[in-house]
């Protein structure tokens, strides 16, 4: 089965995932209205993404559409695998490259005069050393059980001197009860120098279907962490679980309405990475590569416990 046959029923619960703040976004040429609600890339094949957007547009009015990518290269709307959902609503499939980034969508109204809506440029998250940022979904896979999600992301070093590791195990998913997911180990550790960036792949897998990813984080057990909003409709992170009364309990605080059953809000204790050892020494970069990769196979040897 192939990737949209599998996503694009999706593209619904991806609403809740619009944390790169390119979405929604829309453009007029005074006449005809364009609003883009939501969109994700998804692997197609080894060298092709699909493009998935919710359109909507001024009633009554026809159009077509394409995507210009970085390059200013053109891409035409793929109508064999867009559809009509209602009167002025789309959803458009774009079959890109899987280097192209889009960069804006051309609306051609039919009578009216062309124009174009761009994306903005996703959020920069920094704790002053490094600019975390996330660029969307590009797959997620969905079942009664589990799900998968893997989205792109970018880490940069806006230091002078000194290098940062890039690891799979520098970044977890927090759902809305406050729950911890590792992401997969899909990549060695990587050295960024001062003044660079790099640019990957994450994937968090064995998910439960019922939870709702909040927040991506990045280094969250250190004093320098970096939190990215995926829904902002989650104002705090907590579990609410029910909790019996105890005989300990003074009697003014027992519940005034008998047969209610009361909740108390509990922070949920989360999974820790492995503690550091102290440093005698400034660390090389080849032990703070080697260092990565014992932490992440220290994570990855903790989940197969759970």
């Amino acid at each position: 089965m192939n990737a949209i046959r599998s996503i694009w029923p999706l593209v619904l619960i991806l609403g809740l995932i619009s944390a790169s703040h390119a979405y929604p976004f829309q453009g007029s040429n005074g006449a005809v209205t364009c609003v883009v609600f939501d969109g994700y890339k998804s692997h197609y094949d080894i060298n092709t993404s699909s493009l998935f957007l919710d359109v909507g547009m001024t009633r009554g009015i026809n159009a077509t559409f394409e995507v210009v990518d970085q390059n200013n290269n053109t891409y035409p709307v793929d109508l064999s695998r867009s559809r009509a959902l209602q009167p002025g609503r789309f959803a458009l499939v774009f079959m890109l490259p899987r280097t192209s980034d889009p960069s804006y969508l051309t609306v051609i109204p039919e009578g009216s005069s062309p124009f174009s809506i761009a994306w903005d440029k996703p959020v920069k998250y920094t704790n002053g050393v490094a600019n975390f940022r996330f660029y969307g979904i590009t797959d997620w896979l969905l079942s009664n059980t589990s799900q998968t999600v893997s989205m792109e992301i970018s880490l940069s070093n806006n230091a002078t001197e000194g290098e940062i590791i890039m690891s799979p195990e520098n970044f977890t998913l927090v759902d809305q009860w406050g729950w911890r997911y590792f992401a997969d180990a899909t990549f060695s550790p990587v050295i960024i120098p001062p003044k660079s960036i790099m640019k990957r792949e994450i994937t968090f897998a064995s998910i439960s279907p019922r939870s709702r990813p909040a927040l991506l984080e990045y280094d969250f057990a250190s004093d320098h962490a970096i939190q990215i909003p995926l829904d902002t409709s989650l104002i705090e992170i907590q579990m609410s679980v029910p909790v019996e009364a105890s005989a300990e309990v003074p009697a003014e605080a027992a519940p005034a309405a008998a047969g209610v059953n009361e909740t108390t809000n509990v922070t949920q204790t989360l999974p820790q990475l492995p503690p550091q050892m102290e440093e005698q020494k400034p660390m090389t970069t080849q032990e703070k590569v080697l260092a990565a990769r014992e932490r992440l196979a220290s994570v990855q040897e903790m989940m197969r416990r759970k």
